[in-house]
């Protein structure tokens, strides 16, 4: 007793200097910007998991209809006051174009049903996490509810970082992200940022920072993240790390303090993200996760800890009562993250067929748990397992899910008719469908500059002058079937069309939003090119849009041009901008060809260069451009402008490329046209490819300098 009451003392203790001391600090990175906290007293008993028999529920089930890519993974699950169960999930977005989405449903009957499926949380386009948004985290400070989520720069989705969205509705949407400064529905930043450098390649094989889960107590937000540089084959930094914020300011994410590292996960078990709440009736926090994913002895791991930074080495297992081939599980919790004496508690997780983990059609359960605390660390052998899941689908009906554009990025160009907006109606069926001229008067534009370009009720956006601008809209008046865009308006310079080989190219016809640059029938596509007095277009390079329901880039391929007789010829002499060479992992990404010298041309296509490639290839849309300006970038600037290290601690300097065309890049190497220079080797060093390492005590800055743009960095070493 005498020892328990002076952990409460102590802990009390604590978390008043957390108050006081979580503020200033900016975004996080890495984090070794703070000396360790004192040492906690260590709980003197441990707390385990156990799975009620006969309380396994089906949430989701790969749905018959998807052939591939039918998942609901990484559930995060708020408890009401009513005893709803409200849970956000990590599932498939639009197609090639941003991998995944948060979806949002309720049940009200502890998980026997659920409601109709929305989509709560999807990428801003031309910002941070315009990719991707996964693994919610769900919480609630003052009137707004919060969601954590990971997301990145790089088409092969790795060097992730953490990312909060905010609304006011449980369902969403949440559109209010944090910008680095406040709160936007147009830019999206970190509030956690990956700093380190995993290999020594462009192409990155680390996962990062991501998959936050949130506690609030005593007016502190606790943020834990996983954090992994592991590279393929390598050992690395694979751990689960803390960050405090004070939950009484609105730009928390600005406050939030970096605490250490809580604990690294591995050992060989293949250990999972997880779940933090903070146990009521024990006084402590703990984090669920899977252990052994993917495998058929997977296993739920729980830890504790008594002042959520400092927490216990061991751990306890159990598998009795749970399935094979699990992962990305999620606690039900309250909306301050806590668990209350009494309250019900649920354990909801995804899992796979078999250990294939590249096989993403995974089923999501949820079941009943308890807890309790002994003197020893237990773990159960998992007499009992659970059987293959069903197959039917589970969220099945013609309700709507999400009214959404088919391109998230509409290119127009001034001059040319009225561009018609092809929208389509998603339903909890997983079939889509175009919508008609009727169904389009029901939705509502707004929140775009309307001095750029005018969009009408049928959906017709007409270009007024050049420019960027996001479109927002809601259909129905129902902000949950809602989405944004952008519109980007480009020069008239050229007349475009789509032309065939067949018809030649008098018989252009303005490009529609139906129309691809692919084999068809009558021949295979082009753009035509003429100027406004029908000679030959001046060429000097094309940017390529990915056909976003097609198939993907081909190994490699061919730029070619046609002449004023109508005969194609390869174009020899040409380079990638900006490393964003396509591949067939890459079909997402736009890609811009530089020529060498200007081209005189009235078309110009792509060619599938392989012995079985030679077809063109499908694209969305292709941009010529007769000056090399037009590939103008719109703003550079550094992961983040000031970095606090310890001596010996190393810090990645990344910079970020946004380009006219509002696609943005992560760069820091060499090869990549970077370098850095102008500062202090006395107090720091910095690789060649931007890797900062601390030598003494000082302050310093760094100038990172590409194509001529020069960025200033602060480094302060303490």
């Amino acid at each position: 007793m005498i020892k328990r009451l002076s952990r409460l003392i102590f802990c009390a203790l604590l978390v008043c200097a957390l108050s006081f001391s979580a503020i200033g600090c900016g975004n996080t990175g890495s984090g070794d910007d703070n000396p360790p906290d004192p040492p906690v007293e260590k709980l003197t008993d441990h707390v385990s998991l156990k799975i009620l028999p006969d309380t396994d529920k089906l949430v989701h089930s790969p749905n018959p209809r998807v052939v591939e890519n039918s998942y609901r993974y990484g559930p995060s699950m708020i408890l009401d006051e009513e005893g709803t169960l409200h849970m956000w999930t990590s599932s498939p977005g639009r197609f090639k174009t941003q991998w995944d989405w948060i979806r949002y449903r309720s049940s009200d009957n502890g998980g026997t049903s659920w409601s109709d499926e929305t989509i709560a949380l999807t990428p801003t386009p031309g910002t941070d996490d315009a990719w991707s948004v996964c693994d919610p985290g769900a919480v609630k400070i003052g009137e707004y509810y919060y969601i954590g989520y990971t997301s990145c720069y790089n088409v092969y989705g790795r060097d992730n970082n953490v990312f909060v969205a905010r609304s006011k509705n449980v369902y969403g949407p949440f559109n209010e992200k944090w910008n680095g400064q406040g709160w936007s529905t147009s830019e999206a930043q970190p509030v956690v940022y990956f700093d380190e450098a995993a290999t020594d390649t462009p192409k990155s094989d680390a996962f990062g920072a991501g998959e936050p889960t949130f506690v609030v107590k005593d007016g502190v937000i606790y943020m834990y993240y996983t954090w992994d540089n592991n590279a393929a084959g390598e050992e690395g930094d694979n751990s689960v790390r803390v960050a405090t914020a004070p939950a009484d300011d609105e730009n928390w994410p600005a406050k939030l303090e970096y605490r250490g590292v809580a604990f690294e996960r591995g050992d060989g078990e293949a250990e999972d993200s997880g779940d933090v709440a903070y146990l009521e009736a024990y006084d402590r926090f703990i984090f669920v996760n899977v252990s052994r994913r993917y495998m058929d002895n997977c296993r739920i791991a729980v830890r504790q800890s008594a002042d959520g930074i400092t927490w216990d080495e061991e751990v306890s297992y159990t598998s009795t009562n749970f399935t094979k081939y699990a992962h990305n599980g999620g606690l039900s919790k309250r909306s301050d993250g806590h668990i209350r004496k009494g309250d019900p508690v649920y354990f909801a997780y995804a899992h796979a067929e078999n250990s294939n983990a590249t096989v993403v059609n995974w089923a999501t359960r949820i079941c009943k748990v308890t807890f309790k605390v002994s003197e020893k660390v237990e773990t159960d052998r998992g007499i009992t397992r659970l059987q293959k899941v069903p197959s039917q689908a589970t969220t099945t009906g013609s309700a709507p899910q999400s009214v959404f554009v088919s391109d998230p990025y509409v290119r127009i160009r001034m001059g040319k008719p009225a561009h018609q907006l092809r929208i389509k109606l998603l339903d909890n069926n997983m079939e889509t469908r175009v919508l008609s001229a009727s169904e389009i008067a029901n939705i509502e534009f707004y929140g775009y500059d309307t001095s750029i370009v005018d969009i009408s009720e049928s959906g017709l956006v007409t270009a007024k002058k050049t420019g960027m601008t996001h479109v927002y809209m809601k259909y129905g008046g129902d902000d949950r079937l809602s989405d944004n865009f952008i519109v980007y308006v480009g020069e008239g310079a050229f007349t475009e069309a789509i032309g065939s080989n067949a018809a030649g190219l008098d018989a252009l016809t303005d490009s529609d939003v139906d129309t691809v640059y692919n084999t068809q029938a009558n021949g295979e596509k082009w753009m035509g090119l003429q100027t406004a007095d029908g000679k030959n277009a001046p060429l000097k390079g094309v940017h390529l849009y990915s056909q976003i329901e097609a198939g993907f880039y081909p190994a490699t391929f061919k730029v070619q041009v046609r002449s004023a007789g109508g005969e194609w010829t390869d174009t020899e002499k040409w380079s990638y901008h900006f490393l964003s060479e396509p591949s067939t992992s890459t079909a997402i990404v736009p890609v811009t060809i530089v020529f060498d010298e200007t081209i005189s041309a009235n078309g110009v296509r792509i060619v599938g260069a392989g012995a079985t490639e030679t077809t063109a290839i499908g694209l969305s849309g292709m941009e010529a451009f007769a000056d090399e300006d037009e590939i103008s970038v719109t703003s550079v600037r550094a992961m983040r402008s000031e970095i606090r290290l310890h001596i010996g601690d190393t810090s990645q300097l990344k910079l970020y490329v946004r380009y006219r065309f509002q696609f943005q890049y992560e760069i820091y190497f060499r090869e990549q046209g970077v370098t850095y220079g102008n500062y202090d080797t006395s107090v720091i060093s910095v690789g060649e490819n931007g890797l900062v390492t601390a030598k003494a005590k000082g302050e310093t800055t760094i100038t990172a300098d590409w194509n001529g743009t020069q960025i200033p960095v602060r480094v302060i070493v303490d």
